[in-house]
């Protein structure tokens, strides 16, 4: 399996505590990032694994979702 590193930076308008909210709660993040596409954070603590569950869609050609997962390496709550 090959790996991948994303890093990526967002701005949102937003008192700092909701935007922590949409970048680490699933429901939340399935609501903006990807719409019918379900998040797993079963913990939220570096060196945890989480999961993204892509539904087919307009970005995805194929008729099964794709779950790609991904590692916590950094965490600093509010910030990072």
């Amino acid at each position: 399996m090959s790996q991948v590193t994303v890093m990526r930076t967002i701005w949102i308008d937003a008192p700092q505590e909701r935007v922590w909210q949409a970048v680490t709660e699933a429901e939340q993040l399935s609501r903006w990032y990807a719409p019918g596409s379900p998040w797993e954070i079963p913990e939220l603590r570096v060196g945890a694994t989480l999961y993204f569950h892509h539904s087919p869609n307009a970005y995805h050609s194929g008729t099964e979702v794709v779950t790609m997962a991904a590692t916590i390496e950094t965490l600093d709550p509010p910030h990072r």
